[in-house]
């Protein structure tokens, strides 16, 4: 569990490409669920927050199905998702994005559409 950040600054921090060490944030809610669940489970410190059955950490591969089945199951429900390829990389990406989505959503919320 070092690789967990629940205080100010909430991150999951993790091996990536190269194995490059590799941070990403969470937002308010997502704290809350993992704190939650951390809670509920109990793991020891020692333990990989996402584990296999045997209680090994995910690997990669298992990352990558999981998204894609979970990315197929959002396509039967919303059609722009079968459109997209989501893979845990654009997940990774989603907060920053969503983010920057909210600041344009508020500056274009300033313009005027009616004509002057």
């Amino acid at each position: 569990m070092g690789d967990v950040e629940l205080g100010t600054g909430a991150q999951l921090r993790c091996m990536g490409k190269g194995r490059k060490k590799r941070a990403t944030p969470l937002r308010a809610n997502s704290r809350d669920a993992l704190k939650a669940w951390l809670t509920q489970c109990r793991p020891e410190p020692s333990d990989p927050l996402f584990a296999t059955i045997r209680g090994r950490p995910l690997s990669r591969d298992a990352v990558e199905r999981i998204v894609r089945k979970h990315a197929a199951t959002a396509a039967l429900i919303n059609s722009t998702f079968r459109l997209k390829r989501v893979t845990p990389h654009v997940l990774r990406h989603a907060p920053r994005w969503l983010s920057g989505l909210r600041s344009f959503q508020r500056w274009a919320s300033t313009w005027s559409l009616s004509p002057a």
